[in-house]
């Protein structure tokens, strides 16, 4: 099961408390795969079209919650799609569709079909709970979260601009910073940021979800942390190990030249201990000093030795 999958699943298991959730909630999904229209015998009616029955199933349970709404499945002769129509058994049948219409912003308050769709009206979006809701049940229908241990993504791929627009405005009254883009036919809202879709996740109601989320993120930071340090680690033993051997050559360089008899005690001494204990540290170097020095001492001693062998080598005639 993808991650995105185990995120619907834990949602779908929701259900809305009152009869304004539902009804954001069924706003939200009919204003993604929703039109309203008007058959040829003046009956208005809505019909839902989608690859996936799951939306039409969720809005079905929805409104049952709201009303007495019974479905009708009819096949739209699509290899890989489905219609889904409402039919009403109640005598106030086109007032209820109008309502649900005009929810989804798929008509006005005269149940008069709009053009440009897809924004729910203000009204269903009255509190918190319903805003909430609102999202909850756009996510199941159209929305993806990508998982953690891969990218951080979520998206809500919306069919029309305005309700784009709208996911936006909703998502900031929680204070979740989201993007949008233009992806062919779709109005994409999307995130990047692993803090945001785990608001966005908690936000919804998938808890269990955020909770994995949250501990990837955890997992991830501190292998990123745990590796930074071994490479910086890494990176200093070679250091010091490269610094070592370009030491032991000065020192078998003054060796060879008879030059390290000549030169101060102190100097002698560092550069036999130094080829005795060429794995050692410049501190550890310092400790088996007579007097002990500091490890900027050591340091400063070989550096001397390494400059005067230098010297040395540009006085020495190249051998032919």
């Amino acid at each position: 099961m993808s991650f995105s999958t185990e995120a619907k699943t834990e949602l779908n298991a929701h259900l809305p408390a009152s009869r304004a959730e539902a009804l954001s909630g069924a706003a939200a999904i009919l204003g993604c795969i929703g039109s309203y229209d008007t058959d040829p015998d003046g009956r208005t009616h809505f019909l839902l079209q989608t690859d996936n029955p799951l939306p039409a199933i969720r809005v079905f349970t929805l409104i049952q919650k709201i009303d007495n709404i019974n479905l009708e499945f009819v096949t739209d002769g699509q290899p890989k799609a489905s219609a889904f129509r409402f039919s009403m058994e109640q005598v106030l049948r086109d007032d209820k569709i109008r309502e649900y219409a005009f929810a989804a912003g798929l008509c006005d308050a005269q149940g008069n079909p709009l053009s440009e769709t897809g924004r729910a009206a203000d009204a269903v979006l009255r509190s918190r709970k319903c805003v909430r809701s609102y999202i909850e049940n756009l996510f199941l229908c159209v929305g993806q979260v990508s998982d953690p241990e891969k990218e951080y993504h979520l998206e809500f791929a919306c069919g029309r601009e305005a309700q784009a627009e709208l996911v936006l405005e909703l998502l900031q009254t929680f204070g979740i910073q989201a993007k949008s883009a233009r992806r062919r036919s779709r109005f994409v809202v999307y995130m990047t940021e692993a803090g945001s879709i785990a608001d966005t996740l908690n936000l919804m109601g998938a808890s269990v979800c955020a909770m994995k989320l949250e501990n990837s993120r955890i997992l991830k930071q501190v292998r990123g942390d745990v590796n930074r340090k071994v490479n910086c680690e890494t990176a200093n033993i070679r250091k010091s190990v490269s610094a070592a051997q370009r030491q032991l050559e000065d020192i078998r360089f003054l060796i060879d030249k008879g030059a390290l008899s000549g030169l101060p005690e102190p100097l002698q001494e560092i550069a036999r201990i130094r080829a005795a204990h060429p794995e050692i540290s410049l501190t550890e170097l310092g400790a088996l000093l007579e007097p002990p020095v500091g490890k900027s001492g050591v340091n400063h001693r070989l550096r001397k030795l390494s400059e005067i062998a230098g010297k040395i080598r540009k006085e020495t005639p190249a051998e032919e």
